[in-house]
């Protein structure tokens, strides 16, 4: 697929937040030219801000992670304060060693359960139940879930012991004895938010 084709494909969305949020150009459906389309296909780094976060960059929130597909190089993402509900999209983002998707409204972490490369995942502020999707993901070095509806631990083991050390739980649906019991028997220290 070439590079106007990925532009023609994106959701509505998608080619309005590249637009404004980066390449600062004005609200516009508009496909930017092929140089610039081939440095986003290779960027590195995107930050796009919804309005309610500090420092916004798009003036609307994105609601899914549909327009991520494509970007092969991206190593740190910063999707907050939006409305997303659900990480599907970022799958194929292999190359992510940071991601940043607090502030949203996703409940589940199985689409980034094949990242093992991530060292450091915000999913704070979010409606997640569980850690189950990040069993494989034993390169965490800072994981911050607080403020979700998480009641257990589980998907965090001792295989994440060697590298996570920054691992933020508090406030969830989580009992001070499970924390303890975890803390006890996989002997990584959970820390307040």
């Amino acid at each position: 697929m070439n590079t106007i084709e990925w532009w023609n494909a994106l959701e509505d969305q998608w080619k309005r937040a590249y637009n404004i949020g980066y390449f600062g150009r004005p609200d516009t459906l508009e496909a930017p030219v092929e140089k610039d389309l081939l440095q986003l296909l290779s960027t590195p780094v995107l930050r796009l801000v919804g309005p309610r976060g500090p420092n916004p960059t798009i003036p609307f929130e994105l609601t899914n992670c549909s327009g991520i597909n494509g970007l092969e190089n991206i190593t740190h993402l910063f999707l907050l304060h939006n409305a997303i509900d659900s990480l599907a999209g970022l799958e194929n983002a292999n190359q992510l060693i940071s991601l940043f998707v607090n502030d949203n409204k996703i409940e589940s972490l199985e689409p980034i359960s094949g990242l093992v490369n991530l060292e450091a995942l915000y999913i704070n502020n979010n409606s997640i139940q569980s850690l189950e999707g990040l069993s494989d993901l034993t390169h965490l070095k800072t994981l911050n879930c607080c403020f979700n509806k998480i009641t257990s631990l589980e998907g965090i083991h001792e295989g994440h012991r060697e590298n996570l050390r920054d691992f933020f739980v508090t406030p969830n649906d989580i009992s001070f004895g499970s924390i303890r019991e975890f803390e006890d028997t996989v002997q990584i220290q959970v820390k307040k938010g």
